[in-house]
């Protein structure tokens, strides 16, 4: 069964130019309307934004477990160095 997303309609101002580009894309891309492609476009870039903080918070949470992993690396060489 397919659940029907709810539409709110809202005012926004966009400039002449960028209107003029969606009015050029929308219908060569078999979008049913001018809000149907900038409904998925929001959605897209939103999603791209996220994407992109999780990737940011997890190098950085990977950089602070390194240098805490090279710590606890150097002391277990202190307390058993490898035998060659």
């Amino acid at each position: 069964m397919e659940t029907a997303i709810k539409s709110k309609r809202i005012d926004i101002t966009l400039s002449t130019q960028t209107l003029e580009q969606i009015d050029r894309i929308w219908p060569e891309f078999g979008y049913t309307s001018r809000s149907s492609f900038i409904d998925e476009a929001a959605r897209r870039f939103a999603l791209r934004l996220k994407k992109a903080d999780m990737k940011r918070r997890l190098k950085a949470g990977y950089l602070d477990r390194a240098e805490r992993d090279a710590t606890f690396n150097n002391e277990l060489d202190v307390l058993a160095p490898e035998s060659v």
